[in-house]
């Protein structure tokens, strides 16, 4: 026997499709995911430097000079309402497989195209000072995934938006 569905029933698939409807639509729209710059961070330095969002990481920073060095990474930055600084949530980088793969992915070869977007994503939490040590796990892990969860601890009930140069 086929059960009844209730008002309630219905109100909880209408809120849940409302809900899909809404992420998928802030997903979309996300000034990140469309912008033609976003900020890298110097891991020499720890200072924040524009940067083409086409760019992958690690990338030349301003304090590499014109070496082999690449210590430029995405910088994850937000700014909540209210303060004048802005702050870096977190930082990510591609395995050097990865790099390749997206390097060939830009240069119009489909057959570059990871299995899946995540695929070799590095992800770390910024330093709490230049120097120290920076730990870099595979964004589709468990501690990936709380590093760019970390956003929601720092901002509670604050209200905030991305910061792009």
């Amino acid at each position: 026997m086929i059960p009844r569905l209730t008002w309630l029933h219905y109100a909880a698939i209408g809120g849940s499709l409302s809900l899909v409807v809404t992420l998928g639509w802030f997903w979309i729209t996300d000034p990140v995911a469309t912008a033609d710059r976003v900020w890298f961070y110097d891991m020499k330095t720890g200072a924040l430097f524009p940067g083409p969002s086409t760019s992958i990481p690690p990338i030349a920073a301003p304090s590499d000079g014109a070496g082999p060095d690449r210590s430029g990474v995405v910088a994850q930055v937000i700014h909540l309402d209210g303060d004048s600084v802005p702050q870096i949530v977190a930082l990510q980088s591609y395995t050097l497989d990865a790099q390749k793969l997206r390097q060939g992915l830009n240069a119009g070869n489909e057959a570059a195209k990871p299995r899946n977007d995540n695929e070799g994503t590095l992800v770390a939490t910024p330093p709490a000072k230049v120097g120290d040590p920076i730990v870099w796990v595979k964004l589709s892990s468990n501690e990936g995934l709380g590093v760019m969860m970390r956003v929601t601890q720092m901002v509670g009930e604050k209200k905030y938006h991305t910061d792009l140069p």
